[in-house]
C-alpha cells in the first residue's frame, strides 16, 4: 500500500509536469515521493529479492498490474488518472484485481467487442492477433498477447492449444489461421452488440435464435 500510494504521488507529479499519465520503471532512479532516501529502482530490487517485508516477485510493474494501472508491459491511462483522483480527493487506493478464470466465451466476446472499436476508429473488420499487445476491453489487467500464450500453454482454465486465431477458425471469424472474413466478423459484432448472442461453433448448427445483419454504417 505504501509503494502504491508513493506510485500515485508520482503519477500525479508527472501529468502536472508533462500532461500524461507515467508510472516509474523498473529503471526509475528519481526519488520516491515521501521516501526521499529511497528511490524506484531500488524498491524494484527489494521486491524482486523479497526483501524489507515485500513478497518474493512483488516489482513495481507487477504491483501495476495487480491494480490494473497496466496491462502487460501498457500503462492504462485511463485507470492512472481515476485511481490519482480516488487517492487524493476521497482518500481510496484502487482494489487489487480479482483474477478470474479464462473462458472461450469471454475472449469471444471481448474479441467482437475490439472488432467493433476497431472499425468505429478504421472502417475497416479485423481481430486482434497473437501479438496484439492492447489491453483487452473488460479484462483489466490482461493483454491479448497475455491471452494467447495463456490459451497456447492451456492455462487460466483454458484448453491447450486454444490460441486467439484457433478461437477465431473455430466460430467462422478466420479462414484458417490467417485470413479473416470481414462479413462474417460484421454478423457476429451485430448479433452480440445488438442481443448478446456470440457466434456458434462451425461444427454448430444454426438454432432459431441466430440472427441476420443490417450492416452498420461506415465511420
Amino acid at each position: 500500500e505504501i509503494l502504491l500510494i508513493a506510485m500515485l504521488d508520482y503519477a500525479q507529479e508527472q501529468f502536472e509536469i508533462t500532461k500524461t499519465w507515467g508510472l516509474p520503471t523498473v529503471y526509475t532512479t528519481d526519488p520516491v515521493p515521501g521516501m526521499e532516501s529511497e528511490n524506484w529502482r531500488a524498491l524494484n530490487t527489494n521486491g524482486q529479492k523479497g526483501c524489507r517485508g515485500l513478497e518474493k516477485g512483488m516489482t513495481l510493474p507487477e504491483i501495476q498490474q495487480l491494480y490494473g494501472l497496466k496491462a502487460g508491459r501498457k500503462l492504462i491511462p485511463e485507470a492512472i488518472a481515476g485511481a490519482v483522483k480516488n487517492w487524493k480527493e476521497h482518500g481510496i487506493l484502487p482494489k487489487e484485481i480479482e483474477v478470474k478464470p479464462l473462458t472461450v466465451e469471454r475472449i469471444l466476446g471481448a474479441m467482437l467487442d475490439y472488432a467493433h472499436q476497431q472499425f468505429e476508429k478504421t472502417g475497416k473488420w479485423v481481430l486482434p492477433t497473437e501479438d496484439t499487445t492492447d489491453p483487452v476491453l473488460g479484462m483489466v489487467g490482461e493483454t491479448w498477447k497475455s491471452l494467447n500464450k495463456n490459451g497456447h500453454n492451456g492455462g487460466r482454465g483454458l484448453a491447450k492449444g486454444m490460441t486467439l486465431p484457433e478461437i477465431q477458425r473455430v466460430y467462422g471469424l478466420k479462414t484458417g489461421l490467417r485470413t479473416v472474413i470481414p462479413d462474417e466478423i460484421e454478423v457476429a459484432v451485430w448479433n452480440w452488440k445488438k442481443h448478446g448472442l456470440l457466434p456458434h461453433k462451425k461444427t454448430d448448427k444454426p438454432t432459431e435464435n441466430s440472427l441476420s445483419l443490417p450492416s452498420f454504417p461506415q465511420p
